[in-house]
């Protein structure tokens, strides 16, 4: 997500947490996901253009909840 890149899910058989993981982004329109045994690379990556990808987190708004987290917890103390 850092990246702001596209992602291909192939989730490992009788894992369903990550099938679970796999499905709930294709519902969003996240990330393109499809099964190891059905897995064609060049149909994934066609496939994967109508996904929106994951979104690029914006670092400085990071750092700035972090540093206005710590204020407060060190405002609260005194």
């Amino acid at each position: 997500a850092t990246l702001g890149k596209k992602a291909i899910f192939v989730p490992t058989p009788g894992q369903p947490e990550q099938e679970c993981l796999a499905s709930e982004l294709m519902k969003k329109k996240v990330a393109f996901a499809m099964s190891q045994d059905k897995f064609n690379l060049h149909q994934a990556m066609e496939a994967s253009n109508e996904y929106d990808g994951f979104k690029r987190a914006d670092e400085n708004v990071h750092l700035a909840n972090a540093i206005d987290e710590l204020m407060n917890e060190t405002t609260q103390k005194f």
